[in-house]
């Protein structure tokens, strides 16, 4: 695996954690429309949701040993 300068370290922390709000802020406002069309409960979308935004983050605690 390549070593990055901390420059681009840095760059592709900042665009992984842009693009997970960006995906995780557009999912938000349309869980009763996903709801609907999937014919699941409410409460199972957020759930899933939940899972979702959790893994995020747990995937990124150890952004910061896998830069060094």
């Amino acid at each position: 695996m390549p070593r990055l300068s901390p420059r681009a370290t840095l760059a592709l922390i900042c665009t992984l954690y842009f693009v997970s709000g960006l995906t995780l802020s557009s999912i938000g406002p349309n869980l009763s429309t996903l709801a609907t069309n999937s014919g699941q409960d409410l409460s199972v979308i957020g759930s899933l949701f939940t899972a979702f935004s959790l893994g995020t983050v747990v995937a990124q605690l150890p952004a910061p040993w896998l830069s060094t």
